[in-house]
């Protein structure tokens, strides 16, 4: 179900609060909570989907452009 928006700047300011108090006691809720802010400023960031590479050195190979690749190692890109 998904969560339902903030109506009022004193509902999300409550929900700031009650999410950076769990944050601080529990450092694998405040990880996964970094990890959705980058996520959420991206998509802010570029809300129309727009994708912006850029080429630099002497490359050789074509570069083939992408959005939204999430890897933690070059293994787990080719699976």
């Amino acid at each position: 179900m998904p969560a339902e928006p903030p109506r009022t700047a004193e509902r999300a300011g409550r929900l700031a609060t009650l999410l950076n108090e769990r944050a601080g006691q529990d450092p694998d809720f405040a990880a996964a909570l970094e990890i959705w802010r980058r996520r959420a400023d991206a998509e802010v960031a570029s809300p129309s989907g727009d994708v912006h590479n850029e080429i630099s050195g002497g490359n050789r190979a074509t570069p083939i452009p992408g959005r939204d690749i999430h890897a933690t190692s070059p293994s787990a890109a080719a699976s």
